[in-house]
């Protein structure tokens, strides 16, 4: 048995961006014994984080007086190498967003688990799936302060008009029934602007299933999973509403984004991120709802795929009791400014507050009580499943119609890329 992990397979976006405090990317000599001095912080700036950690900083530094969070700015593009190479020049930053899993596995990251004890935070209260991506064989790596969710996002005023229920917030529909409500909401016709997809989806990796549907429960079988007739039916369902026009062509994606489907009127249903959906649908001032994404089958276990921001105390740091005494203050207090900013905290107790007076933020907290079950960690993963979403596309198009031939051809290929990706993973040290 390889070693376990609750890694998730999807990296979430990361939560901060802006021009803060300015120096060199790097650790600091200017501490003390007690933690106070500077605490560097490297942080992705392309994200519309500006606000929340500008809040963060000026509320952490007055209460530990002496203490400097240091933020700095490294593009993604680079981050991973720019981390990378610090880490082997012993001049890593105090904290880091946890963007590669490697950094686990080969012990440059510090527990968290005394710390956030110590802190009074409950981690039975913090959503397990966002948690996942921090966590590895029973030990806890990096605080998180928000979650972000996909889920089914659907138009209200377009199931009225069709006649049709809502879809239950706590019971997943199966794929089938998910593809009679789709041909049953579509609208033909010539005119794009007047057109409506049932639903806007870009294939079946997009947050509609698990992981393990295609690898298995522990993540290291593509024979037998990605092959199945469970995984074939999937693809047979998806690409043929996408034939018919049900659903949207995956092509159509380079141009629309989900969101400016459903906010333009242009589809009923989609699977997608909550708040990015949600937040172009208020401000289109459109009615929707939240449900949970379609099971394959009924009685399947529901997958919610739920993420966080990943914060992360590296070892070899030049402050790492200011970098505890960040985290630790993080822990506690970072779902306060998620509240202000008007984003769901991961703290589930916290979420009654955020959701108060929205009955489609409502059916997102219940929908969130399905996030129980994380998809497998798997090393690399986008390294050879993007060949799964291109026999999607062809699938779709046209150009090939039998699903379970297809993917019978392709799972030996997936297996052998993914017993690589075990076995240089298992290597890191």
């Amino acid at each position: 048995m390889r070693s376990t992990t609750r890694i998730t397979a999807i990296l979430a976006t990361a939560l901060v961006a802006g021009a803060l405090t300015a120096c060199s990317p790097g650790g600091s000599s200017q501490v003390s014994d007690d933690g106070t001095g500077k605490v560097v912080l490297w942080y992705l700036p392309e994200d519309d984080g500006a606000t929340f950690i500008a809040s963060i900083k000026e509320a952490f530094e007055a209460a530990n007086p002496g203490t400097i969070l240091d933020a700095v700015g490294v593009p993604e593009d680079n981050y991973v190498t720019k981390v990378d190479t610090a880490m082997l020049a012993n001049q890593p930053p105090d904290i880091a967003f946890m963007l590669d899993a490697k950094w686990i596995k080969a012990g440059r990251l510090a527990p968290v688990d005394k710390l956030l004890s110590d802190a009074g935070v409950d981690l039975a209260n913090w959503n397990p799936v966002a948690m996942s991506s921090c966590q590895l064989d029973g030990a806890t790596y990096c605080v998180g302060s928000q979650q972000f969710t996909t889920a089914l996002v659907y138009n209200k005023d377009m199931f009225d008009a069709a006649g049709l229920d809502y879809p239950s917030a706590t019971e997943p529909m199966t794929i089938d029934e998910f593809a009679e409500l789709s041909k049953r909401l579509t609208q033909p016709s010539d005119d794009p602007a007047a057109r409506v997809y049932g639903a806007a989806i870009s294939g079946p990796l997009n947050g509609m299933t698990s992981m393990a549907t295609f690898y298995g429960e522990d993540g290291t079988a593509a024979i037998g999973n990605a092959d199945s007739p469970r995984t074939a039916h999937l693809f047979d369902v998806l690409a043929g509403l996408a034939r018919d026009g049900s659903i949207t062509q995956p092509v159509m994606f380079a141009n629309k984004s989900s969101a400016d489907l459903m906010s333009a009127g242009n589809a009923a249903m989609t699977i997608e991120g909550v708040d990015y959906v949600g937040f172009a649908m208020d401000a289109a001032d459109r009615r929707w709802g939240v449900a949970p994404p379609p099971v394959i089958e009924a009685g399947d276990t529901p997958y919610v795929f739920s993420g966080t921001d990943r914060w992360a105390m590296l070892t070899g740091g030049r402050n790492n009791l200011g970098a505890e005494k960040f985290l630790s203050w993080f822990a506690q207090h970072g779902g306060e400014y998620r509240l202000q900013l008007d984003q769901a905290p991961l703290d589930t107790t916290q979420l009654s507050e955020w959701a108060e007076g929205s009955e489609s933020r409502g059916e997102m907290v219940q929908v969130l009580t399905l996030a129980t079950h994380p998809s497998p960690f798997i090393p690399n993963l986008w390294g050879f499943t993007g060949k799964l979403d291109d026999l999607y596309i062809q699938l779709a198009s046209g150009d090939k119609t039998d699903a379970a031939t297809e993917l019978t051809s392709l799972a030996p290929e997936l297996q052998r890329q993914l017993d690589e990706a075990w076995k240089n993973w298992e290597a890191i040290r």
